[in-house]
């Protein structure tokens, strides 16, 4: 097995640590099995299924809402800064 050495900033260290535990793996565990879900490798992964969308809360929502926008995704950005010029202009 190849190893890795990562450098993380300590308070996404602390995050895992405390997310492991909940798990009852060492954070190397839980990291190591984190990534092969992430990169396709489940067959490597010891996490079960139903702890996926708690890992990538946000993957489960795409496409689960229909806001009536066809280009939406594309053009998120302009439509936040339109909002808030437009909020900012009525709090004034």
């Amino acid at each position: 097995m190849a190893e890795l050495k990562l450098e993380l900033p300590d308070t996404l260290y602390e995050r895992l640590q405390e997310i492991a535990a909940r798990e009852g793996r060492s954070p190397a565990e839980f990291a190591s099995e984190y990534l092969a879900r992430l990169v396709g490798e489940p067959e490597i992964s010891a996490l079960p299924e139903e702890h996926e969308a708690a890992i990538l809360p946000l993957e489960v929502l795409f496409g689960s809402i229909e806001s009536g926008v066809p280009d939406l995704s594309e053009r998120h950005d302009e439509y936040l800064g339109l909002r808030f010029l437009t909020e900012g202009r009525e709090h004034d």
